[in-house]
């Protein structure tokens, strides 16, 4: 993901800090689990509810050999997207506006969350066409 944080640093100070604090695992980090959730919500509309439900908590088993909190993390990443889909907000939108928030710490401002957009649609157009492929 370390390629990604390149695509992003000019385009935001908050990302380009995280350089500066010697945090790009915090990068890694957030990529990844929003990947994750980029993928899970391609493979919702594919699966039948109850193997979903059974794929999701496997997937969380799973998470946490990665990532200790990856399970919490990505739960909380897809429950945040489906609360802001009630509102018509774009879940790459939203997949971006996770990562941002979690790089600070706290609620981005509007200037720090300019760039949600483009990380989700980053991650979004990376894994569709790896979904779509023949």
């Amino acid at each position: 993901m370390i390629a990604s944080y390149e695509d992003f640093a000019h385009r935001s100070r908050l990302i380009a800090n995280l350089e500066h604090k010697r945090q790009l695992p915090v990068w890694d980090r957030l990529m990844f689990i929003a990947a994750v959730a980029t993928a899970l919500l391609e493979l919702e509309q594919r699966m039948k509810p109850k193997d979903f439900q059974n794929f999701f908590k496997v997937l969380c088993t799973m998470m946490v050999k990665y990532d200790e909190k990856g399970d919490e993390m990505l739960t909380h990443l897809i429950m945040f997207i489906h609360q802001r889909a009630e509102y018509n907000v774009p879940y790459t939108d939203s997949i971006g506006s996770w990562v941002i928030s979690n790089i600070k710490g706290s609620t981005p401002t509007e200037a720090e969350l300019q760039v949600s957009p483009m990380i989700g649609n980053y991650l979004s157009d990376s894994l569709t066409s790896w979904w779509t492929r023949a």
